[in-house]
């Protein structure tokens, strides 16, 4: 009789615990610009080391919904330092993230004007002008 309480308690716990472990996590906010204040169009806000993330819309929105979540968010621009926080696995989350601008420094790119690549073929056929046109030539015939 101790056996089969265990075994039904076991089960009972084990049934009330599959459906808190499938709840999706839901997380919303938006992506602005923390000197201006400005969404920021486009930005990545993922859940790291999964494959779930979503990118802004025009107004700098976003609205995620997953079972497959880590216990953090990250939001990332182009320009930006990118920013991550803690999020409640299993329950609905209001996360706004105001990011910094990054300053980035590349050297400097010169071009130099160089050949145009029609120009030797042009001068060939200028030097050759006359050893090809049809005077310079002897037909036969058969």
């Amino acid at each position: 009789m101790k056996r089969l309480c265990g075994i039904l308690l076991a089960l009972a716990g084990l049934f009330l615990y599959a459906p808190c472990a499938a709840q999706n996590t839901r997380v919303r906010g938006t992506v602005t610009d923390a000197q201006t204040g400005e969404p920021i169009p486009y930005a990545v806000v993922l859940f790291p080391g999964t494959t779930t993330g979503i990118t802004t819309d025009d107004e700098g929105f976003y609205s995620l919904e997953s079972r497959d979540t880590s216990s953090y968010i990250r939001a990332e621009m182009v320009s930006y330092e990118p920013q991550i926080r803690p999020v409640h696995v299993g329950g609905y989350n209001q996360i706004d993230f105001r990011l910094t601008p990054s300053h980035l420094e590349i050297e400097s790119v010169v071009i130099t004007p160089g050949d145009n690549p029609a120009h030797p073929i042009l001068e060939g056929i200028i030097r050759n002008k006359n050893t090809t046109t049809p005077r310079s030539t002897t037909a036969t015939s058969a």
